[in-house]
């Protein structure tokens, strides 16, 4: 429905321009409003005084064209008696002028001089001296000189009335000529830069770059229309930038409507863009007559291949973006075509749309504007577009990922259960091992010592104490939490200070620990407490010592304990290796290092264990 609105407002405006507005700029002849139409015209350039009445004045009519760097022209007009103050309203002239009225000089229109350039696109109303105007007849004199290259003079069809009749079509064209190509610049400024940054930063958007070439360059063209005059050492400059912009309107949109068919190759491009530059190349090398006679005709072709491409574009993609596209760019390329005809004052254009030509509206500057405002709105809405499908794609991308992280946290949750499962499985078949390692062995050797009666009662109590002590041991141990070593190893000091008093060793127990601890599994505490109780062992039955000290401290990353004790040392005859062997099996399992040493000060036994 966008597009339909879009195309009928194009329709009307492109209806309103060939029907409507010639009448509505150039205003009824009524309320007093003369349009002249025929004059007399003297070739001549002495712009001094006006030529006397016995010249060689040829009649023509208007508007009147002569290929001449200058003229004069005479009109005839009338005045009522008691008329209201008089204007004269010229639609355009180009090389500007001097007027006079009734042999008097009453206004100077700027023209090419030394130092000056000018080109009048601009409409003029000036005010005629009602001192000068007589009732009935008057007679108007203007010296025209031509704007540039051809030297062509033209004098439109003036139109003399009252001032407020004539303000509403002086209003209207210096809008149309004027007031709408500094719109069209601001546009196409804005519209060209944002879609060549668009393209500076995808380089595969291409679309975005040509349109935006196409946009800068027609905001350049549009100067022509936004400067009357200009100095000498800058009109060069100006012609240079004329070229560029209006070379790379045609070719930007080639390119464009090219690659939107899928034609376009880079053999194809480079000719295109050398075709550009050829244009203000033969600028600077011939001047007007070879730039403007033969390069801007070859840009026509170009344009009907524009055209085709574009066509051939909405053809393969029908839809109404190209549709659109295609028919502002068809209105483009006629309008291109209707001005060329008309700056060369074609005598097909003339002869038939003689009204309409006399207004010299140049529709290409129009055309090309709403062209281009066409395609920037689309190229805005395909960007909106991509903009809308990306949301959408982040949006279920993210449901996905949602979905995945909770198929994930799922998953963990699983591994964690079938961990923590494995791991008490772990921990159960750890403290079954322990228990048949340590207090199982025990029960059992006590039992087939018993069953042979090799058990004294005396014996059977302590392999009864011995095994309860190493029940507790374990108990404490492996119930433990990682960071309950400090509590189990003062239950450890509370079991043994009594036996060893029974057995008349003093204890000494020391203990040089930070407050913070680092965490110790209760398999490698078991571990530890056993070889702690392996040594106090051999203490009471083997060392025949008085004192032993137990230190427990932690040197950097190592929790070091040492068992002291003051007895005979070593027993040479072997009965207490397989206590050492466990101890040392057991330091092995913990990955410590574990020393024994002993003599006549007694035995010394040194664990070093590594802690994080």
């Amino acid at each position: 429905m966008r597009y339909l609105m879009r195309w009928v407002g194009l329709c009307l405006l492109g209806g309103w321009w060939l029907g409507w507005a010639p009448p509505v700029l150039a205003g009824p002849d009524d309320d007093g409003v003369q349009t002249l139409r025929a004059a007399q015209v003297l070739l001549s350039t002495d712009d001094t005084r006006p030529a006397a009445d016995d010249a060689r004045w040829q009649p023509d009519a208007l508007p009147a064209y002569r290929a001449a760097p200058a003229a004069w022209f005479r009109v005839e007009f009338t005045v009522a008696d008691r008329a209201p103050s008089h204007a004269l309203y010229l639609p355009y002239l180009y090389g500007g002028g001097s007027i006079w009225l009734n042999g008097h000089h009453i206004a100077e229109v700027n023209r090419t001089a030394p130092g000056l350039r000018v080109r009048w696109e601009r409409p003029h109303l000036l005010l005629l001296p009602p001192q000068l105007l007589r009732n009935g007849r008057n007679e108007l004199m203007i010296h025209a000189s031509a704007a540039h290259y051809p030297p062509k003079t033209i004098l439109p069809r003036l139109r003399i009335g009252p001032v407020q009749a004539l303000q509403t079509a002086y209003e209207w064209r210096s809008f149309v000529t004027r007031a709408m190509p500094v719109i069209a610049i601001a546009l196409c400024l804005a519209g060209g830069s944002v879609a060549l940054f668009v393209w500076w930063r995808r380089r595969s958007e291409v679309v975005y770059g040509y349109f935006g070439m196409a946009a800068l360059s027609w905001a350049f063209r549009s100067t022509t229309f936004t400067i009357d005059t200009w100095r000498d050492d800058l009109w060069d400059l100006w012609r240079l930038l004329y070229y560029v912009g209006t070379g790379g309107l045609v070719i930007g949109l080639c390119l464009l409507a090219l690659h939107q068919a899928g034609w376009l190759r880079p053999g194809l491009r480079r000719a295109l863009l050398t075709y550009w530059a050829l244009g203000p190349i033969a600028y600077l090398v011939g001047t007007d007559r070879l730039a403007d006679g033969v390069w801007v005709t070859g840009l026509l072709p170009l344009g009907g291949v524009a055209l085709v491409a574009a066509i051939a574009g909405a053809f393969k993609r029908r839809n109404v973006a190209s549709t659109t596209i295609a028919l502002t760019l068809l209105m483009t390329f006629v309008a291109g075509a209707h001005d060329l005809l008309l700056a060369r004052d074609s005598a097909l254009l003339l002869q038939t749309l003689p009204e309409w030509s006399a207004h010299r509206f140049f529709l290409l500057h129009h055309a090309a504007t709403l062209m281009l405002a066409v395609m920037g709105a689309t190229l805005a809405e395909r960007f909106v577009r991509s903009l809308h499908a990306l949301e959408r794609v982040n949006a279920t991308l993210e449901a996905r990922v949602q979905a995945r992280e909770h198929e994930i946290a799922q998953s963990y949750q699983r591994i964690a259960t079938l961990e923590a499962a494995r791991a008490a499985a772990d921990e159960r078949q750890r403290i079954m091992q322990e228990l048949h390692d340590g207090l199982g062995s025990q029960l059992f050797a006590g039992l087939a010592q018993a069953e042979r009666g090799d058990l004294s009662g005396e014996q059977m109590a302590s392999l009864l104490r011995d095994s309860i002590a190493e029940m507790r041991l374990a108990i404490d141990a492996l119930t433990s939490g990682q960071d309950d070593f400090r509590a189990v190893f003062g239950n450890f000091r509370y079991r043994w200070e009594p036996r060893l008093r029974d057995f008349g060793v003093q204890g000494q127990w020391v203990f040089d620990l930070p407050e913070a601890l680092p965490p110790i599994e209760p398999h490698a505490a078991l571990q530890l407490l056993r070889i702690a109780q392996e040594s106090l062992t051999n203490v009471i039955k083997h060392a025949r010592a008085r004192t032993v000290e137990v230190r427990l401290a932690l040197r950097g990353r190592h929790l070091q304990l040492t068992v002291q004790d003051d007895g005979r040392g070593l027993d040479e005859s072997g009965r207490s290796g397989h206590g050492l062997r466990n101890m040392r099996a057991r330091a092995q399992r913990l990955g410590a290092e574990l020393q024994i040493g002993g003599g006549p000060g007694g035995t010394r036994v040194a664990l070093e264990l590594p802690v994080t």
